[in-house]
């Protein structure tokens, strides 16, 4: 083969294989994709969640991926064993057939018939108490109070970056709960949320705690962005946190604006669980943090030393250097 033919053959080789590439990437309804999920935790104290997704695609093969990496997380810990059911149709609720990749678990192959423009999934969790292998992005709870992380109501698909996914959220809480999340609040009404749509990658960073007995309380640090506190428990006098303490907090954000100067959010959110049930936790977020005590370490002097004072700041300065 001559010079010239071997460079004209390199690049047909090459104009083909960009070919390929174009013909087999997944297709989608449109650049960024908007999903809409709703989640329904209004049998949390069953330790269920309900949850249907409308995932806007193109007909043909599809792969679809559970969260497997969660934002704080040292390993793969998704918990994927903890889906209780699983089912893929069609806008008119046709059932569309998926089988779980063999090789890897988080991931399910499906193929969306023609004529259509999306499919719904629909998915029921198992509330189990976090493992370790799971501690910190699972989602739980009891008949008093919740912790929803989403990636544990989410499928995504594979092919599109998770910065050009938007999902627009709804839950549904039980009767007189009410709910502490970084999220921004779209519309609210009576045992129901929607949230202001965010990337995947920015709502997966922000779980939502919730509760029968709930209190928020504006910290007001100084030369910082609005900080809350968000506490729930299953007694309301755990709540009752007194005022030095809640000054010692806010004093924790303005020094914190001070040391790190300044902040990367607009606002930030601790929030908090206080409960002899659902455990002891701590995950770090970008504008919230996941906490979890027992139910009188912030009321009692005693209790509010050692690992429990530090927790909160802990988590917090990983927003930085996380």
């Amino acid at each position: 083969m001559k010079p010239n033919d071997h460079r004209t053959f390199q690049c047909r080789l090459f104009s083909v294989f960009v070919a390929c590439l174009v013909f087999t990437a997944p297709t989608f309804a449109a650049d960024r994709l908007a999903m809409r999920l709703e989640v329904d935790a209004r049998e949390i104290a069953r330790k269920l969640l309900h949850t249907r997704q409308e995932i806007p695609v193109r007909p043909g093969k599809l792969a679809l991926w559970y969260p497997k990496w969660i934002p704080g997380t040292h390993a793969p810990g998704g918990p994927v064993q903890n889906l209780g059911g699983l089912r893929v149709e069609t806008r008119d609720g046709k059932p569309i057939a998926w089988r779980r990749d063999e090789a890897e678990p988080y991931r399910i192959e499906l193929t969306a018939p023609a004529g259509i423009d999306g499919v719904v999934v629909r998915l029921d969790y198992i509330c189990n108490q976090p493992t370790v292998n799971s501690d910190g992005v699972d989602s739980f709870g009891n008949a008093h109070l919740g912790v929803i992380n989403w990636n544990t109501c989410v499928l995504y698909p594979e092919g599109v970056s998770i910065d050009d996914i938007h999902v627009s959220a709804t839950v549904l809480l039980p009767a007189r709960w009410r709910f502490g999340t970084a999220l921004t609040v779209a519309k609210e009404g009576e045992g129901e949320v929607e949230f202001k749509s965010e990337t995947l990658r920015d709502f997966v960073d922000c779980p939502i705690i919730l509760g029968e007995h709930f209190r928020t309380i504006e910290l007001k640090p100084k030369n910082f962005p609005p900080t809350f506190l968000h506490l729930t428990s299953e007694s309301p006098g755990a709540l009752q946190l007194d005022d030095k303490v809640i000054a010692q907090y806010a004093n924790v954000a303005s020094e914190a604006g001070a040391m790190f100067g300044g902040a990367h959010f607009t606002n930030y959110h601790f929030l908090v669980t206080c409960s002899d049930d659902v455990g002891v936790t701590g995950l770090e977020h970008l504008s919230s943090s996941l906490n979890g005590v027992r139910e009188r370490d912030l009321i009692d002097d005693k209790k509010r030393k050692g690992w429990v004072a530090m927790l909160l700041p802990h988590e917090f300065a990983h927003s930085w250097c996380g």
